[in-house]
């Protein structure tokens, strides 16, 4: 029974293990406008980043690629319309699953206590499972700043359970994926 338990959590978490994106915007912004973007200054940053430097510059390369494919071009940061900036935040969690067997030693079949069964409620409730997992989120955070008001003018948010065990190629086509994901609405429509 453990056994299916622990297997019933594996699928449950591979479930959710698809990236999942939104996006938000301030809705009397005219997004035609914007014809071209700049990094802020500082240069985008990352809470508690575990990724190396190679995933930093492809994030960066991947952004790049999809506002191009919009059509805006990049400048330098005083003749930018937008500002972009980005942000990823590995946190660690913890699902836990519990799971009463009543077909088991104590269950239906020994007919005492309390339990579900074919004429109704007997037997005891049966042992009781706990199973608990460990696994790591990552939540990416991707900024539009309108330079005039230094606003939010977009928002792009994605999350995704971190599966350490891929490789690099891997990662990295994750990345790229989920940052062409967020910017398939972009323009947003009102």
């Amino acid at each position: 029974m453990n056994y299916l338990l622990t297997i019933l959590s594996v699928l449950l978490l591979s479930s959710c293990a698809s990236v999942k994106t939104d996006f938000n915007f301030n809705q009397s912004i005219d997004f035609s406008q914007y014809k071209t973007y700049s990094w802020i200054k500082s240069g985008p940053k990352s809470k508690e980043n575990k990724f190396n430097d190679l995933m930093h510059s492809e994030v960066i390369r991947s952004i790049e690629t999809a506002l191009e494919s919009k059509g805006l071009k990049k400048t330098n940061y005083d003749k930018a319309d937008v500002h972009i900036n980005y942000m990823i935040n590995v946190s660690n969690k913890v699902m836990q699953s519990q799971y009463y067997d009543y077909y088991t030693i104590g269950g239906a079949t020994a007919r005492m206590g309390r339990g579900h069964g074919p004429y109704g409620y007997y037997g005891s409730g049966g042992p009781y499972y706990s199973t608990r997992m460990e696994y790591e989120q990552a939540s990416f955070v991707i900024d539009m700043l309108d330079k005039n008001t230094r606003g939010i003018a977009w928002r792009g948010h994605a999350s995704k359970t971190i599966d350490r065990s891929n490789n690099m190629k891997k990662q990295l086509d994750v990345i790229k994926s989920t940052i062409e994901k967020l910017f398939k609405k972009y323009p947003p429509k009102k």
